[in-house]
């Protein structure tokens, strides 16, 4: 294991993967804060929490952070990073009802690549345990961050009140959905018809990924 300091703590990263990338996109590049800030005392939920540096941050900037990860070693790795800072759940959160999905994993370098969604030359999964976004929308959310791989559509699509919601920041795959550019631009609609700024790049292009960003 590699390990860093960061304000204090030791964090733990995965030696031949992309942990530490993952570190500077969050702490130094600050990609999940550019158009607003996360506040003191704010209940921030980590849909996608990956090796907890997002959860980390969070509660670094003295919010309350519920992160959920269900892929069992970044789970477990979270869990050592963010430790009594907040509170890690070994679960995916989904648009539906369903208790149980097959996560396929990515066994290179990229450890946070792992989808329900890429299942070709991927010979290696886990059976994970579910939740339903509603069934953790029940509080009111000053800071939701959603970044699972291909995930995002289904979750936002499957939530049924926005109005506990105040900030909230995503990652869209093109290169995983692989269905063009509308459902982003539909996304970023649902969202504007909810009452939020959006922050958006409005010509993806050929890009892989988009960050989008929300308030109100």
């Amino acid at each position: 294991m590699l390990t860093k300091e960061i304000q204090g703590r030791t964090v733990q990263f995965r030696e031949r993967t992309l942990d530490e990338y993952v570190y500077e996109e969050v702490f130094k590049r600050r990609i999940y804060v550019k158009h607003f800030p996360v506040s003191p005392g704010e209940l921030c939920v980590d849909i996608g929490g990956h090796i907890g540096m997002f959860a980390l941050f969070c509660a670094l900037e003295g919010a309350q952070v519920h992160s959920y990860e269900p892929e069992k070693s970044n789970f477990e790795l979270a869990v050592a990073n963010l430790g009594d800072l907040g509170i890690v759940h070994n679960v995916a959160v989904v648009g539906d009802d369903s208790k149980i999905r097959r996560l396929y994993l990515n066994v290179a370098k990229n450890t946070g690549a792992h989808s329900f969604l890429i299942n070709k030359r991927r010979k290696t999964w886990q059976d994970v345990e579910c939740i339903n976004i509603n069934d953790i929308l029940s509080k009111d959310v000053d800071f939701l961050k959603v970044d699972t791989e291909g995930a995002e559509v289904e979750i936002f699509e499957g939530i049924r009140d926005f109005l506990n919601i105040k900030k909230i920041v995503f990652e869209y795959h093109f290169s995983i959905l692989k269905k063009g550019s509308e459902p982003y631009f539909q996304l970023v609609e649902l969202l504007k018809g909810q009452g939020f700024e959006v922050f958006y790049n409005p010509n993806p292009g050929k890009n892989w990924t988009a960050m989008v960003h929300a308030i109100r």
